[in-house]
């Protein structure tokens, strides 16, 4: 059909148009699946260098908290002691949870222990409140005040 037609433009005295050919497609590359990038060595060194920096860092943590917690038994329990002293003054004891208590001072035979409680009041809600309970230790723990300050 092509060459009748380039007859007929060729009989009426008009040059047919030029029609390329058609481009030749180039393959359609095959899907592989995609490996994961290579690390090189630097990076791999970083990384195990980065593992073993955070396993002591946790290890020594560890090390430290329980070190601490036994080397000062009787100041914990100063703290535990205060700590169920405030529990005694609160409308729920059993939602008490404790984020802090810390010994703020301390004399020859009296101390004083400082913290925050989180606590339900009469009507359920969840409040923070603050504390303060002095202590002297005679043998053991003797509780002398505590003192609870729902305002905050």
């Amino acid at each position: 059909m092509g060459d009748r037609l380039a007859a007929a433009w060729h009989d009426a005295g008009v040059s047919a148009p030029y029609i390329p050919p058609p481009l030749p497609q180039p393959p359609v590359p095959q899907q592989t699946p995609s490996a994961p990038p290579q690390r090189t060595r630097r990076q791999t060194a970083w990384i195990v260098a980065g593992s073993i920096t955070a396993t002591v860092a946790l290890f020594a943590a560890a090390i430290g908290a329980s070190w601490y917690a036994r080397s000062n038994p009787s100041q914990n329990k100063l703290v535990r002691e205060c700590r169920s002293a405030v529990a005694g003054r609160l409308r729920a004891p059993g939602s008490a949870r404790w984020p802090g208590g810390e010994i703020v001072s301390h004399g020859a035979t009296t101390w004083t222990v400082q913290g925050d409680v989180d606590a339900q009041n009469g009507f359920g809600a969840l409040l923070r409140m603050s504390w303060e309970c002095t202590a002297e230790r005679d043998g053991g723990w003797q509780i002398l005040d505590v003192d609870v300050d729902e305002s905050r």
